[in-house]
């Protein structure tokens, strides 16, 4: 008997583990996700700015550097003709 209640407290407390590990793993794994995706469009966004801002398209030159917010940020652009 005690054998049996010690299994079916040991079961229960393995269910109500797992019925708030997984859904919690999810939250964290979409948490996650949705900062690295706000992360990327927070970046898009600057550099967006900075070349409507600096980038003259008649001349197609660049007229000065990324704003430095971010010195890892490799860039590269390709205008209309090809151009690098």
């Amino acid at each position: 008997m005690r054998g049996r209640l010690v299994l079916l407290a040991v079961s229960v407390t393995a269910m109500v583990i797992t019925a708030f590990s997984l859904p919690l793993a999810l939250l964290v794994g979409e948490l996650a996700e949705d900062r690295a995706i706000a992360e990327v469009d927070r970046e898009t966004n600057s550099v967006a700015r900075t070349l409507a801002v600096l980038f003259d398209p008649s001349t197609a030159q660049l007229q000065a550097l990324i704003d430095g917010s971010n010195p890892d940020l490799d860039l590269t652009i390709v205008s209309f003709d090809g151009a690098v």
